[in-house]
């Protein structure tokens, strides 16, 4: 058996950390995009994952006439927010077609009217409510 040092310790201590922080914020993700599929199927919507490191969202819900990106976020970002506006220009280079909307969908807090001001400004819906996400990507989609 290894002894570990004090440094080595805190190391593997801080490893075990980030691994059930990593794992937590995985889990609660898939959760979220469960929970938004579930809704999708009552507007004949559906929603897919994306690999996030080649489009910087994680999520796509598509309809009929609408696709709306979205990003899952623990708190509000503006750092989120560009890159929701970057995974935009991947997807329409990727895929050949704009998409309708762009969701920030922030989980961990209530996002504050200034910074929902400064995503409609950037055409970024934020919410943390599934249902109404859902609904509002189903009413973009019965423009």
């Amino acid at each position: 058996m290894v002894k570990k040092t004090g440094s080595a310790r805190k190391l593997s201590e801080e490893l075990e950390k980030a691994m059930r922080d990593y794992m937590r914020k995985h889990d609660l993700r898939s959760t979220i995009l469960t929970d938004m599929a579930r809704w999708c199927k009552e507007y004949d919507l559906k929603v897919d994952e994306l690999p996030s490191e080649r489009f910087r969202a994680d999520a796509v819900i598509t309809g009929k006439h609408v696709i709306a990106l979205i990003k899952i976020a623990e708190t509000c970002n503006s750092a989120d927010i560009y890159q929701l506006l970057m995974s935009s220009s991947l997807y329409e280079q990727e895929k050949g077609r704009k998409p309708d909307a762009l969701i920030l969908y922030v989980y961990a807090e209530s996002p504050p009217s200034r910074f929902i001001r400064r995503c409609e400004e950037l055409g970024v819906i934020v919410s943390n409510d599934v249902p109404a996400i859902v609904r509002r990507v189903a009413e973009l989609g019965g423009r």
